[in-house]
């Protein structure tokens, strides 16, 4: 039962491109973060959906770290990755 619920939500998430934080970050080892402090980030589950932080990059320009369910940081999201992945038009 739990491979059809899986099987299942893996194509609801590509017919409807839900899209995860994971999905679109920055894996941590190639992100630079010398220009970062508590104060430009905000800090994200790997698993959430994009549309619900990014308002937080777009507005308020904070930088995203993506974090596992341990806590451990997997990548970060910034204003490029979202120029990237949704187009210019998402961020201006």
């Amino acid at each position: 039962m739990k491979n059809v619920l899986y099987i299942v939500n893996f194509f609801l998430e590509k017919i409807f491109k839900v899209n995860r934080a994971k999905d679109i970050m920055i894996n941590s080892d190639k992100f630079d973060t010398s220009n970062l402090n508590l104060g430009n980030t905000f800090i994200v589950n790997e698993d959430i959906n994009v549309k619900k932080f990014i308002s937080k990059i777009v507005d308020e320009k904070l930088t995203i770290v993506v974090v596992d369910k341990k806590g451990q940081t997997k990548g970060y999201i910034n204003k490029n990755q979202i120029n990237k992945y949704y187009g210019k038009k998402r961020t201006t």
